[in-house]
């Protein structure tokens, strides 16, 4: 027998699922166990229309979809690349548009792109500006520091969600 996956928490759940925490909410409202990844996954199967689920093979991009859409955004980030590399500044349109590729691409094939640390640095600009420590000694309300250089699979497949999502225009400083 195949173990079950315990979520964390119900936000965890919803990463394991793709889906958003709000929807997540209104799943369990509706009856979504949220006691394992498996049991919520049966519901959804058993409950849901399936071309309104997210991971519904009906609204996936086609494969060849995604190799354009993953060419597209290598194409944007390199020209950024090169252009800051040139002492040059990325541009209004420029960084509009390569926020706009990374956004095409589907998020299950995101982590094959490679990010240059310098065109991340500008368009994550902002939010850095707010998260960047001051102390790298600080300690949460628990006693373990704030700051970890160690992280865990999961920590690191999270913070290199939201920061390409910072990148990607998806999360906005407001």
């Amino acid at each position: 027998m195949t173990p079950c996956t315990i979520p964390k928490s119900q936000n965890h759940l919803a990463q394991l699922l793709g889906v958003s925490p709000a929807l997540m909410t209104k799943h369990k409202r509706m009856g979504m166990p949220t006691d394992t990844l498996e049991a919520a996954r049966a519901w959804r199967e058993n409950n849901l229309h399936p071309l309104m689920t997210k991971d519904s093979p009906m609204r996936a991009p086609l494969p060849s979809q995604t190799d354009d859409r993953l060419a597209d955004a290598r194409g944007w980030l390199d020209l950024a690349s090169e252009m800051l590399q040139a002492g040059l500044a990325l541009g209004s349109d420029l960084e509009a548009k390569t926020r706009a590729s990374l956004r095409a691409v589907p998020a299950q094939h995101r982590a094959v792109l490679l990010l240059p640390i310098d065109v991340m640095d500008v368009l994550c600009g902002p939010v850095l500006a707010l998260v960047t420590p001051t102390d790298r000694t600080a300690r949460c309300d628990d006693g373990s520091p704030a700051f970890d250089d160690h992280l865990s699979d999961d920590d690191a497949a999270w913070l290199g969600s939201f920061w390409y999502g910072v990148a990607a225009g998806e999360i906005r400083v407001t």
